[in-house]
């Protein structure tokens, strides 16, 4: 199920870069993340562990390029939302190959697709609210909001880190 999931998000998020660029008419931002996707195809079978940090740093590099030359921004949130899913399962797939037989691999994979799952649905939102949604607030409303923010990802990584 990993390696299926893994091909999908891998094929939809360079597509969504490609198609970004394309329709903003920048061709060879476009050729390059089609000829990243076919190293990455070349490199799958081969077990290359360099290649999907590669792409995450290529698909955000041009991500970030598409934003400034002002492209389609739902294409591009998306194609990073997926890019990062697409490097979180080949580093899932990555650990899964050193299990050991015994581990219930099934298991393992639909706890993680739920996080993933959930992750994405939270991303997914949050993109839909920063492209449709258009609050004003003041800057006091923005000041509690981020020590609210920030205390609650202090939380988030005191508990991770307490877990191991």
């Amino acid at each position: 199920m990993t390696r299926t999931l893994l091909i999908i998000s891998s094929a939809l998020s360079a597509a969504l870069v490609v198609l970004a660029f394309l329709l903003g008419g920048q061709n060879w931002p476009a050729a390059l993340m089609f000829a990243y996707f076919c190293l990455w195809l070349f490199a799958y079978p081969r077990h290359w562990t360099w290649v999907p940090p590669l792409g995450l740093f290529l698909a955000y590099s041009l991500i970030a390029t598409g934003f400034l030359m002002d492209l389609k921004p739902a294409l591009l949130f998306m194609a990073a939302l997926l890019s990062l899913a697409n490097w979180d399962l080949a580093g899932l797939e990555t650990r899964l190959r050193l299990v050991d037989s015994e581990d219930d691999i099934s298991r393992l994979e639909r706890s993680h697709f739920l996080r993933l799952g959930l992750v994405l649905a939270a991303g997914a939102a949050g993109i839909w609210a920063a492209l449709n949604l258009r609050l004003k607030l003041s800057f006091e409303w923005i000041a509690v909001l981020s020590v609210l923010g920030a205390w609650g990802l202090g939380r988030l990584i005191h508990r991770l880190l307490k877990e191991k």
